[in-house]
Parts: C-alpha cells; sequence; structure tokens
C-alpha cells in the first residue's frame, strides 16, 4: 500500500542527510587509502575494496580503463547552490561523477548531465510499497531505482545533441527505465541537460510505458554500469572505448524490435505533423550512423563478457574514434 505524502517526504528528507555524511565518510576514507595504492596490483585491490564500501550510499561504481591505464569511478547524487531549480523551477539535485586515475593523487568532480527533481524521488518514496521503505529502509533501495539513469542519460544527451531541429527538443518526452517503474524526464535546451521530472511505478504504468519500459532495460542490461554510464571529458581522455560503448548501445536501441514505438513515444507531444516527422527521420538516422561499427559479432561478445572485457576488446579491435 502507498505511504502518504507527508511521510514520503520525511522519508525523503533523511534519505539526503543521511546520503551526503555517508557518502563524504566513505570517501574520505577510501581515497586516504587511495594514496599507497600506487602500483597497478595495489589500485585493483584498492579499487575493489572501494566498490565495496561505496556501495550503500552511490548510484553505481566502475573500475574502468586496462591494466596499465585503470581508473575508478563513482556516481553521487549532490546540491548544487548555484543550480537549485530545474527550468521549470522545481527544486532539484544534481548528478556528479567523481573520477580516480591510478596515475593521479587527487579525484577529479564532474558534472553529470542530467537533474533529478525532489518531486521524482519523493514519488519513490510515496507510489511504492510501504513495507519497502519504512519498516526496512535503506538508501540502496532508493539508489537501485537511479541505477539506470547515468547510463540512458548519457544516452540521451549525447543523441540529442546532434539533433539540428533544437527548438523542438523542449518537446521530446524522455524515458529511463527503472527496477520498479519508470522515470519521465524532459530535455534542458538552454543547458543541454536531461531533466528528470516524476517517477512512475509499474502499478501505475500504461501498457505502452510498460513496453517501454521492458525493452530498455534490456537493451542497456549489459552495459550498466561501464565507461558509458561515466561518460565525460575526464574520462574519454583515459578511456577510449567509450566511443564504442556507445556505438553498441545505439546499435541495440536501433535493432530492438520496439525502437519505432520508443521514438513515437518521445516526439508524441510534437503537434505539427511534418515537424514530428522530420524530427523523428533525424533521430533514426543519428542513432543508426552511431551504430554503424557494430555487428552481431560484437553483440554475442559483450553478452558474453563483463563491461570492461568489452571496453578493452573495442580498444583493440577498432580504431580510436
Amino acid at each position: 500500500m502507498p505511504i502518504s505524502e507527508s511521510l514520503a517526504r520525511g522519508l525523503k528528507e533523511r534519505f539526503f542527510a543521511e546520503l551526503k555524511q555517508r557518502t563524504m565518510d566513505s570517501l574520505i576514507t577510501m581515497l586516504g587509502k587511495k594514496q599507497t595504492a600506487t602500483k597497478r596490483k595495489q589500485f585493483d585491490k584498492w579499487a575493489n575494496q572501494a566498490e565495496k564500501k561505496l556501495a550503500p550510499s552511490v548510484i553505481g561504481a566502475y573500475h574502468g580503463g586496462s591494466n596499465r591505464n585503470q581508473y575508478f569511478a563513482f556516481e553521487i547524487l549532490n546540491f548544487i547552490p548555484d543550480r537549485e531549480f530545474n527550468s521549470w523551477m522545481e527544486k532539484s539535485i544534481f548528478g556528479e561523477k567523481v573520477i580516480i586515475h591510478k596515475a593521479l593523487t587527487e579525484e577529479r568532480v564532474v558534472s553529470s548531465n542530467y537533474g533529478i527533481s525532489e518531486h521524482a524521488i519523493l514519488r519513490i518514496f510515496q507510489r511504492l510499497d510501504d513495507g519497502q521503505y519504512t519498516s526496512d529502509y535503506s538508501q540502496r533501495k532508493i539508489l537501485d531505482e537511479l541505477s539506470f539513469v547515468p547510463l540512458w542519460s548519457n544516452f540521451w544527451f549525447l543523441t540529442l545533441s546532434q539533433i539540428k531541429s533544437r527548438i523542438l527538443l523542449r518537446e521530446i518526452s524522455i524515458s529511463i527505465p527503472t527496477l520498479n517503474g519508470l522515470f519521465l524526464a524532459n530535455y534542458d535546451l538552454e543547458t543541454s541537460e536531461i531533466e528528470i521530472r516524476t517517477f512512475i511505478d509499474d502499478n501505475l504504468l500504461s501498457d505502452e510505458q510498460w513496453l517501454i519500459k521492458r525493452s530498455m532495460l534490456s537493451i542497456g542490461k549489459y552495459l550498466n554500469p561501464s565507461s558509458l554510464s561515466f561518460a565525460c571529458p575526464k574520462t574519454i581522455y583515459i578511456d577510449q572505448s567509450i566511443p564504442h560503448l556507445f556505438a553498441m548501445l545505439s546499435y541495440l536501441m536501433y535493432s530492438n524490435e520496439n525502437f519505432n514505438f520508443i521514438l513515437n513515444n518521445s516526439i508524441f507531444k510534437i503537434e505539427d505533423d511534418v515537424a514530428r516527422q522530420g524530427i523523428k527521420e533525424e533521430l533514426i538516422f543519428t542513432i543508426k550512423n552511431f551504430a554503424k561499427d557494430m555487428t552481431f559479432k560484437e553483440v554475442n561478445f559483450l553478452v558474453s563478457h563483463s563491461p570492461r572485457e568489452f571496453s578493452n576488446y573495442c580498444i583493440k579491435n577498432f580504431k580510436t574514434i
């Protein structure tokens, strides 16, 4: 049974307060140990420990790169005073990527390209079963709902950045799947960020939304988390596999039997028939073009190996994009 809005607000505030403190405590502990992990095997061991230590309080973590050029990255949520509200004037929190490279002594913090309204977090508490979130409350259960956000926000960000019909992007409806529902988001023309505005749990999804969720989960499951989840200027510099993983995600999207249905759902708010068809053709061309270097051979390798192994495979077998 869904919980009341007042209780959901209380759990939301508790979630934010505890999340920030636990993340900082874990980060300070693990960065202190990083100072001694300068060699390859030492960093490998440190990264494995860091992933376990940070697991309760981060959206996701990834140990990537080649053996000689390793890095560790994780995703957190943070309040940014200068960006308290999204373009809809909704109070929001924003994703941040923390990148720790084996050769560096300091971490690099990079803003992610998405924000989540507090309303969306509130709806997660309010719309999911109270047995999960009151009697057995944990941050991890909430963060699990966000686990696909870094991957799919990067996909939409990179794809929509190529669209020439910029003014129409404000009418795009973006879907991001979760384990127990679906996030609905918009594209901010000014910042080019993905703005997650609300959450719909499985019990309230329409048949069409269920189809979108299932399709996108099946498309993204082999690449989440991966270097693509943490794509940013800092990681692209040290991990040349990222463009290839984006090509693979595009390939999986384009070849999915429900590809056209997902696209049609994303553009349904565009009222002008000619404009709607025009941006659909742009989206199809863009995604198909990104996917052109991938084949079933690469898909077969991906499904039988870890994302990191697939990344190294791409570096060895493809030219740098």
